[in-house]
């Protein structure tokens, strides 16, 4: 019930269930996570966000010119090689925590390099 309750407070029941069928946990946690056709899916966002990055600095896709393109493209990898086996094995809750200090570094490094350039 909590799985199914989490999958509908992304509005993702209905295309996980055209996926998988059952609500199993390691289904729940690949589809949440490493999806990269789900829009809501940490993977999905990784490699929109990448795109638009790339958008702004005129960096042609595959390469980058600075220190956040880097960084979010070796994220982007990460999820494009990971598999929910690896999560799971890594820990669930520390995976999330890892990512979530990775998007914050990532965040300052966009900083860093767009809004106080801006400012100097």
């Amino acid at each position: 019930m909590e799985w199914a309750a989490l999958l509908k407070s992304v509005s993702g029941l209905e295309m996980y269930r055209k996926i998988y069928k059952r609500i199993v946990p390691q289904h729940v946690v690949e589809f949440l996570i490493l999806n990269a056709e789900f829009p809501r899916a940490i993977h999905f966002c990784v490699i929109k966000t990448e795109h638009s990055l790339h958008q702004i600095s005129g960096t042609p896709q595959g390469r980058y010119t600075n220190f956040a393109e880097q960084s979010l493209g070796r994220l982007r990898s990460d999820l494009d090689y990971n598999s929910v086996k690896d999560i799971v094995k890594y820990g669930l809750h520390e995976y999330l925590d890892k990512f979530q200090m990775s998007l914050n570094e990532i965040g300052d490094l966009i900083r860093q390099t767009f809004v106080e350039l801006a400012y100097d």
